[in-house]
């Protein structure tokens, strides 16, 4: 019933049949079967300890006011503390962002990261998926909400720029829409590959040799609510997630068979070369046949590719 109830109010709130496969029901119960690696900038408690029971790594990114710290650009005219009202994504009564829109035209804030304390993104794929949920507050949503993702132009990340609900109008520099949050109290999120931001925002860039934030100040997420007064956003269950090895854990030919023993691992029908990954997707070895050894690796789950085949295995 309430995913009808999501639909039916996306479809009132006019959103583009084009994107509306970004609108998303906010549980991490539709995440777990994709996601390897979370990186966690908002996200309670007890839902980073279910990711880690299932065995998920989880970076834990989230405000601290020391090295992740909440900024608002300019108060009294811009962004104030909102009511937060009801529980977070999946029952959360840890608490969440809530916020209500000044004067401003470009009321907005974010989370940035200081200099140094760096988030390592080399496991980030266009498979990666940003995700951030949000529900209305104060007198209603923004008529356009811009989100603004991963801004750290000297290390080499050039955001994307999107916006829920219409398109965000920046001084003429347009952000497209990704589609519309249901009014009436209720959470959704926004969930998009990186794939998919390039294709809508193509300046989008994201870096996976240099680290996030290593040498300046880095927005890991913005957010720029417009100008009507009283309007509110709230967020939470912000985060990305990158399935395991590029998204491709758990497709094999069918002819093809991956072996191991304790002391290799073996590729029968196959190409020449195995790549072998750790669960956070970094190459930890290649060979160019069709047998590798393993006597001088860590007990643990890695993931092997061979040509088209790639399965989860677990060295002891």
């Amino acid at each position: 019933m309430k995913k009808m109830t999501l639909l039916a109010a996306m479809a009132v709130c006019g959103m583009g049949a084009v994107n509306a496969q970004y609108i998303v029901e906010p549980g991490i119960d539709r995440t777990t079967s994709t996601g390897a690696i979370y990186d966690v900038v908002i996200l309670n408690d007890a839902t980073i300890a279910e990711l880690q029971q299932a065995g998920k790594t989880v970076n834990d990114l989230r405000v601290d006011e020391t090295n992740v710290c909440t900024d608002v650009w300019t108060a009294g005219e811009t962004l104030q503390g909102g009511s937060a009202l009801g529980p977070g994504v999946d029952g959360n009564m840890d608490g969440y962002p809530s916020w209500i829109v000044g004067s401003a035209g470009w009321s907005g804030g974010g989370l940035r990261m200081v200099p140094g304390y760096n988030m390592d993104c080399s496991h980030f794929t266009d498979d990666t998926h940003f995700h951030c949920a949000i529900k209305a507050g104060g007198s209603g949503l923004p008529a356009s909400l811009a989100l603004i993702v991963l801004q750290d132009e000297t290390d080499g990340f050039l955001p994307a720029k999107i916006a829920v609900g219409t398109a965000f109008n920046d001084n003429g520099a347009i952000y497209p829409t990704v589609g519309s949050i249901p009014e009436g109290g209720d959470w959704a999120a926004v969930d998009i590959t990186f794939g998919d931001m390039k294709r809508l925002y193509p300046a989008f860039s994201y870096s996976t040799t240099s680290k996030f934030a290593s040498s300046t100040q880095g927005y890991v997420i913005s957010y720029l609510g417009g100008g009507v007064t009283g309007q509110g956003f709230d967020l939470d269950a912000v985060y990305f997630y990158t399935p395991a090895n590029g998204g491709v854990e758990g497709v094999a030919a069918d002819e093809v068979d991956i072996l191991v023993s304790d002391k290799t691992v073996s590729v029968l029908g196959g190409e020449d070369g195995i790549e072998l990954y750790n669960i956070s997707g970094q190459l930890v070895k290649k060979v160019a046949n069709t047998v590798m050894g393993i006597e001088d690796l860590n007990a643990g789950i890695y993931v092997v590719k061979a040509g088209n085949a790639v399965k989860k295995v677990v060295i002891r």
